[in-house]
């Protein structure tokens, strides 16, 4: 009889291996809910401000659970790792709010360069140039109901960055995309 001893690297890898299956078969079966619809567009040449005219060279679509993007040197996010984009690109993200409370709602864009923060397509906070990792308070008076999220981002050149949160009045903070007892999120598409 032939006995299979394992070696320590045998061993690592069949637990990296039963990981990812187990990984796949969860998201299988149980699919992470990913709201947000990103388009990222490459641009063929330098990008000003939020109002350069787009030259798109490359256009790639993502879905993600929520609107993080941590500061850097290159688009990043916690589910996909690394996207490949450092410089000159627009971001648009768009959601679906289910605005289950009524009441003011504070966003909070930490952008590093500018953005456009439309709700239902009205314009309620912007940084139309470029600028180092800060953030912008918007805020807005929401009734229940559906609501248009839409989101425009811009990176020049340097560092990047971009994360969104929502607050309503003196209520915790959450990342767009993370439901709560008064936002829940979905697919712009979804009815």
């Amino acid at each position: 009889m032939i006995r299979m001893q394992l070696t320590h690297k045998n061993k690592i890898f069949f637990s990296l291996l039963l990981i990812a299956f187990y990984l796949g078969l969860k998201n299988l079966f149980w699919p992470m809910q990913k709201p947000i619809e990103v388009t990222v567009l490459k641009q063929d040449g330098a990008i000003i401000d939020l109002n350069t005219p787009g030259k798109t060279i490359d256009k790639k679509q993502f879905s993600f659970d929520k609107l993080s993007f941590p500061k850097g040197s290159e688009l990043f996010h916690q589910n996909t790792g690394f996207l490949g984009y450092k410089e000159s690109f627009f971001l648009q993200a768009k959601t679906q709010i289910n605005v289950i409370q009524e009441g003011n709602y504070t966003f909070v864009v930490n952008s590093d360069d500018g953005f456009k923060l439309k709700l239902n397509d009205q314009t309620i906070c912007q940084h139309i140039a470029g600028r180092a990792m800060q953030s912008s308070s918007c805020s807005i008076h929401l009734s229940k109901g559906k609501q248009l999220f839409d989101l425009k981002y811009f990176q020049g050149f340097g560092n990047l960055g971009l994360e969104v949160t929502y607050e309503l009045e003196s209520q915790p903070a959450y990342l767009i995309g993370t439901d709560s007892n008064y936002l829940k999120f979905h697919t712009v598409n979804k009815s």
